[in-house]
């Protein structure tokens, strides 16, 4: 029996995954996490997904956890574990979590067809929950719960407010865990970020295998670009692909609603075109996008309330537990250094101030210490999932506001 509750993500099944997820499968106590499937055996989501190196071992580990549950616990990393095991997958929003999912629930139901899927998100949970304490008619809710064979439970930290059905939850996570179930958790940051969720919950989270997700680097961009794009129709010279993905960091989400602008843009330049405005069209297609006309759409970008410098010491200090003064400090200590040139790297991509005015306001440095902070966090951006994890975590709760 397949059951599904909302949100449903049941589709048509693509090819089966086949004898090839065998080849991932490796029994002893260290296991490689290289895992690799021929691409047509792969369901349609994960297809879809662009790992780059900086979403590699997510990617790998979530195929790794349906092999584990199809092929028993003998190859799982905690032998003395029963068969089945929490994953958790966290990230911002839009860095494929949900699509990660996707591609494991339709792999689970093809390779493991009579297993009971249930799937909620956690402000849903906490309802339904709730609901049934009001109905005295808890005991439905928790044979639906835990008599499940795949528990998938997406937005975990819409909990963080409902101590009720934390503990519900975490007594749940206990009787699958007896029964040998798996589980597969998301959430917007890593579990030990989230001060008031119990911390038996986050210490079962903690015990499962968690794979933090990030924005895609620059030469991912580029290729999920270039498929979008492609996707659309919409035809844009080399260069300007090269500038549209190194523009900014952003998520896939907010990547595909670039390209949807940019078509309208191209759309709109190729009517004008063919009503004699500009000059003719040549052919049924517009021209491809040049880099001129990248740079113009770039330009007229909107990019919303830019966080002031105030701003962003602030909120980098306290992500990395400092004080704001620290990031402002002569301190070489690692972690103040790695602070502040994230703070520096965080000033220059978001306001329009120049590197004097950043320089000033950190202290007073002079403009080529400045810009040596924003060189090394970019190169370490393409190598650094944690440094990737905490740009993109800080930049989305500055552009919050």
């Amino acid at each position: 029996m397949f059951e599904l509750s909302q949100p449903d993500f049941s589709r048509e099944l693509s090819q089966p995954i086949g004898e090839a997820m065998r080849a991932i499968v490796s029994v002893g106590e260290e296991r490689d996490m290289e895992v690799s499937l021929p691409e047509a055996e792969l369901p349609e989501a994960w297809r879809r997904f662009v790992a780059g190196e900086e979403n590699r071992l997510a990617f790998a580990g979530v195929q790794q956890f349906v092999a584990d549950a199809q092929f028993g616990n003998e190859v799982r990393c905690d032998a003395a574990q029963p068969a089945g095991g929490v994953l958790v997958l966290y990230g911002v929003s839009g860095t494929g979590k949900t699509h990660l999912v996707e591609g494991l629930l339709e792999a689970w139901s093809t390779r493991l067809a009579g297993d009971v899927i249930v799937t909620l998100d956690g402000s849903e949970f906490a309802r339904r929950y709730a609901e049934a304490v009001e109905r005295d008619d808890v005991e439905t809710f928790r044979r639906h719960v835990r008599g499940a064979d795949l528990l998938v439970l997406e937005d975990a930290g819409r909990l963080a407010t409902k101590p009720p059905a934390q503990w519900e939850l975490l007594h749940a996570l206990d009787v699958l865990a007896q029964r040998g179930a798996s589980v597969v958790v998301t959430l917007d940051a890593a579990p030990q970020t989230f001060e008031t969720l119990l911390p038996a919950l986050v210490g079962r989270f903690a015990e499962g295998a968690v794979f933090g997700l990030v924005p895609p680097s620059s030469s991912s961009r580029l290729t999920i670009l270039a498929e979008l794009a492609r996707e659309r129709g919409l035809q844009l010279e080399p260069k300007a692909l090269e500038l549209l993905a190194a523009d900014r960091e952003t998520t896939v989400r907010e990547l595909r609603g670039t390209v949807v602008s940019l078509e309208a843009e191209a759309k709109e330049r190729a009517r004008r075109e063919a009503a004699g405005l500009l000059f003719p069209v040549r052919g049924d297609e517009p021209p491809a996008i040049n880099v001129p006309q990248m740079k113009r759409f770039l330009d007229a970008q909107p990019s919303g309330t830019a966080p002031t410098l105030k701003q962003i010491v602030e909120q980098t200090a306290r992500h990395f537990g400092l004080k704001a003064a620290d990031l402002k400090s002569g301190s070489r200590r690692r972690s103040v250094v790695v602070a502040r040139d994230t703070a520096i790297y965080l000033a220059r991509r978001l306001t329009k101030k120049s590197l004097q005015e950043i320089g000033d306001y950190f202290g007073g440095r002079d403009h080529t210490t400045v810009l040596h902070s924003c060189r090394k966090l970019e190169a370490q951006d393409e190598l650094d999932p944690a440094q990737r994890a905490a740009l993109a975590a800080l930049r989305e709760r500055l552009q919050q506001g």
